[in-house]
């Protein structure tokens, strides 16, 4: 293997020992009539990980959560503003049947058992 080879595999987690074994595998099982399917199958795709790919794996995770946090605040605050609204409106609707009743004030908050003083 050439040293640009040996670059490129250690930058996936891989060596060259690894990848001598996984292709002697590969070939046996190739040799016994397997398909890539079962090849495949059979390896589970899994591979070494290095520290720069956990890492790099850290940082896209830590990424994905401060984009999932900022979403989550806008969604927070839009649900404030919205539950605003909607205690705005049952205020003006209370008012409104304050007003068209001809009970007192007094008369309302007994009604509510709240001190009406």
């Amino acid at each position: 293997m050439t040293k640009k080879q040996i670059t490129i595999l250690n930058a996936f987690g891989l060596d060259v020992e690894y990848v001598r074994l996984k292709a002697t595998e590969i070939g046996r099982l190739i040799a016994d009539g397997a398909s890539m399917m079962d090849v495949a199958n059979e390896e589970g795709v899994r591979r070494k990980k290095t520290v720069a790919s956990i890492d790099f794996e850290i940082v896209r995770t830590q990424d994905a959560l401060v984009k999932a946090q900022v979403r989550y605040d806008a969604i927070a605050r839009n649900l404030e503003e919205i539950m605003e609204k909607k205690r705005e409106h049952q205020a003006r609707a209370i008012m409104d049947a304050f007003i068209k009743s001809s009970n007192s004030y007094k008369e309302i908050m007994n009604f509510l058992n709240i001190d009406g003083r």
